[in-house]
């Protein structure tokens, strides 16, 4: 018996293979498709960054 964590992780799995077919569909026919990072690598990549104080003035 598979608990909905698992029957998410499959569905996921899927649908990453949808994805990665369709991708392939659209390089056939020219098409350039690249792929994005996940909003958590985004996160993380823009968290560990110090980012610096700043004022803007409005003339």
């Amino acid at each position: 018996m598979k608990t909905n964590f698992e029957d998410g992780v499959m569905r996921l799995d899927n649908n990453q293979k949808d994805l990665n077919q369709v991708i392939r569909q659209l390089k056939e026919k020219g098409i350039v498709v690249e792929k994005t990072k996940s909003r958590k690598d985004i996160w993380k990549s823009v968290s560990s960054k110090a980012m610096p104080n700043m004022t803007l003035r409005l003339q």
